[in-house]
């Protein structure tokens, strides 16, 4: 799928970003074989240095908290190289945070409509925002938070529809890193 070229031209960090269930994780698992890098999720790294999930950190010490925790990871970031960081749905909202994710490396924002994510997030038991909702209320939040976030996700350096197959979606995601100037 890649060339020695094109690779030689791919930045050293590679962020997705966009809202839950957009396929960050499985699609940067796909895009860091692809190119030979490395992956980092945001939200796993958070767990296993603070050694509960998400979802603990949310009920045992708050958003405001896991949002620090967000804002802490970013600034290390910088410091890595061919990786793949698939960023927590919330990351880029708060904080200033896409500004500095802008700052670190080449942010691709996973599209996905509000019915590809309901079908992706399942019950939602694992989702902190939604656990507690049936699926109108969850239909509501998605669209709303969609609406409210899509400012944030827009910044990105590029967009690519996550609705496609992973395969489809990281020969887009190749395509188009190959057009970016990395610069010196």
């Amino acid at each position: 799928m890649v060339n020695k070229k094109q690779e030689s031209n791919f930045p050293g960090i590679i962020i997705l970003v966009g809202f839950m269930g957009s396929g960050k994780t499985t699609v940067g698992r796909a895009l860091a074989e692809a190119l030979s890098y490395q992956m980092v999720d945001t939200d796993a790294a958070i767990e296993n240095s603070m050694g509960i999930s998400v979802a603990e950190i949310f009920s045992n010490y708050g958003e405001d908290h896991f949002r620090r925790l967000e804002q802490d990871y970013i600034r290390e970031m910088k410091t890595l190289d061919k990786v793949i960081i698939c960023t927590g749905g919330g990351m880029p909202v708060f904080n200033d945070n896409m500004k500095a994710l802008i700052a670190t490396g080449t942010v691709v924002y996973l599209k996905t409509g509000v019915e590809t994510i309901l079908k992706r997030v399942g019950t939602g038991l694992t989702r902190p925002l939604l656990s507690k909702m049936n699926i109108a209320k969850k239909r509501k939040f998605v669209s709303q938070k969609l609406r409210e976030r899509e400012e944030f996700y827009s910044k990105a350096h590029f967009k690519v529809m996550a609705g496609k197959s992973v395969d489809a979606v990281v020969r887009n995601i190749v395509n188009k890193l190959s057009k970016v100037d990395v610069g010196d």
